[in-house]
């Protein structure tokens, strides 16, 4: 037997073996910066400390701002650098535009802002869509990354093409692949839904990117998620195989590492960095054979501090911006002196009766010469407790930068009381099994004037589906209509006019609907100048009374 033979062979075959087996699994380590929902906010801005107090009596400071954001994920990315050899990512989770301050420059500052950074992917979110289609078309040959979207087909090819369904993205040893879902209401929540169809089925859709991204050999899967945190823990729940989840749309600022475990026993890291440019995040992730390390992977939410500096190239697009948004603002400046602090917050202006909200009701009732005026909260944006004192044109902008068109409505009151179900379905009551699904948006949530009325929420909300009220709710009661008699009960027979915007009224069953004939801010300016003379000492007065909670 010629052994020498036999033995070369016996190599060569081990060898061959060696080849054709999968090589063992090894440990990766990557980090990920992110932020999200900068809703334009390049620059900071000023917010007192408490609502309610006048000038002198209240402190007010710079807070939040793309621009400052950006620079804790600078500095966080060159202290990293020093300390790790393991890769960064830099990923953002969508609304880095918001109304006209995004729309009039196709989104130039804000993706210049990132870009100039070197963000690695995004994805859209709602606000995105703010200018339309048209907006994006736009920006889709401008833009220096992907921003993805993965359950949206545009109607345009090129459009299309301009934002990737998934992507792998390479550096090092780590290959991470990225898909990114936007918010399945999209249509029903933003004033032009035309030019794209939407994939409501987020669940089937990411599943369909999980398997596509794994079947390329990824290390990790990232889900850049513009859906809100209700939905993420959700997703993460029910489809295995996503690592991290860089979350937006909700505008949780997460403060503690949140894990998700799903039925095979593997778990998501999910992480959302707070609104306006007041946080960024990290995440520290290990995978092993493709499934995320949880005890060796972590998330830390990153403050802007009052003395955080701005990233000088993005505070640069901010100011250019600022210049060429002022520019176009046929408005007074100041547009009001404030006695007092004003509660602006998100919570404030979509969980019951706000003084702003009172205002821009007020507004609207008075130039549509209506018996009621009304807006969704969410229309109101400024998001911070306003100090006392002047309240410029920017801070106008800030509280109403959409296009929305008033209008004045002929509305039966058994409607405006349907409305009032819908709009009342937003708020959580303890333990009525809220479903963000079948329920009314907070943004969603109606500000008054000329109406009074009780919400109580120890009794069922309305089921709401895209804007729809499917199933009807027993919340609202008491309702007054003020009158030339004084306040009188809502007559579901009779018919009320009612001044909104188009927005607000998308979906509402009116008699007749016909434009005001000016836009919401010139609505705005012209009842601050003519009614209050550009001074405002404005409170609640207890129109809408929140029981049972």
């Amino acid at each position: 037997m010629d052994y020498k033979r036999l033995k070369s062979s016996l190599f060569a075959l081990l060898f061959l073996l060696a080849v054709a087996l999968p090589a063992p699994a090894a440990e990766k380590s990557f980090h990920i910066l992110m932020i999200n929902d900068p809703h334009s906010y390049i620059l900071p801005y000023y917010e007192a400390a408490e609502a309610g107090l006048p000038a002198g009596a209240v402190k007010a400071e710079a807070v939040g701002g793309l621009s400052r954001a950006l620079r804790l994920v600078a500095d966080e990315r060159a202290a990293l650098k020093e300390t790790s050899q393991s890769p960064i990512f830099l990923f953002e989770g969508g609304d880095i535009m918001l109304g006209k301050k995004g729309s009039l420059q196709n989104g130039h500052a804000e993706y210049g802002s990132l870009a100039a950074l070197g963000f690695d992917a995004g994805v859209l979110g709602n606000h995105d869509f703010d200018g339309g289609v048209r907006t994006l078309a736009k920006l889709g040959p401008e833009l220096k990354f992907p921003v993805l979207a993965s359950n949206i087909l545009f109607s345009e090819p090129e459009i299309d093409s301009y934002y990737p369904k998934l992507m792998v993205i390479k550096k090092g040893d780590v290959s991470v692949g990225v898909f990114g879902l936007v918010t399945p209401d999209l249509k029903a929540i933003i004033s032009d839904p035309g030019g794209f169809d939407i994939e409501k089925d987020i669940f089937k859709k990411a599943a369909e990117c999980v398997r596509e991204l794994r079947a390329q050999g990824v290390d990790a899967v990232v889900a850049l998620n513009h859906i809100g945190l209700d939905l993420d823990k959700k997703l993460a729940a029910s489809v295995p195989g996503i690592d991290v989840i860089v979350g937006g749309h909700s505008h949780d600022a997460i403060k503690e590492r949140l894990l998700v475990k799903n039925p095979q026993g593997s778990q998501t890291l999910i992480g959302q960095a707070g609104l306006d440019g007041r946080y960024a995040g990290r995440f520290d992730v290990t995978v092993y054979d493709g499934t995320l390390v949880a005890e060796k992977s972590s998330w830390r939410l990153m403050p802007v501090l009052p003395g955080t500096a701005a990233e000088e190239t993005s505070e640069a697009l901010g100011l250019e911006a600022q210049k060429k948004l002022a520019a176009t603002l046929n408005i007074a400046d100041p547009t009001m002196i404030l006695a007092k602090s004003v509660d602006g917050r998100k919570e404030s202006m979509r969980g019951g009766e706000n003084a702003l909200g009172d205002l821009a009701a007020e507004a609207l009732r008075w130039n549509g010469q209506a018996r009621i005026g009304l807006i969704n909260g969410g229309a109101l944006r400024i998001g911070r407790i306003v100090p006392p004192g002047p309240f410029t044109a920017g801070d106008m902008l800030d509280l109403m930068p959409f296009d929305s068109i008033p209008v004045r409505l002929l509305v039966s009151g058994a409607e405006i009381r349907r409305q009032l179900e819908a709009a009342a379905s937003a708020l959580r009551g303890r333990n009525d099994g809220y479903d963000p699904a079948r329920r009314m948006s907070t943004g969603e949530f109606l500000q008054v004037a000329g109406l009074r009325f009780d919400i109580d929420l120890g009794e069922p909300a309305a089921v709401v589906e895209s804007r729809r009220m499917t199933a009807d709710g027993r919340r609202v009661k008491n309702i007054m209509v003020d009158s030339s008699r004084g306040w009188l009960p809502l007559e579901d027979g009779k018919i009320y006019s009612v001044a909104t915007l188009d927005y607000t009224a998308k979906y509402w069953n009116a008699l007749s609907s016909a434009p005001i004939g000016k836009a919401a801010l010139a609505c705005f300016d012209d009842y601050l100048e003519k009614v209050l003379r550009r001074q405002a000492d404005i409170t609640t007065d207890g129109r809408i009374n929140i029981i049972g909670q």
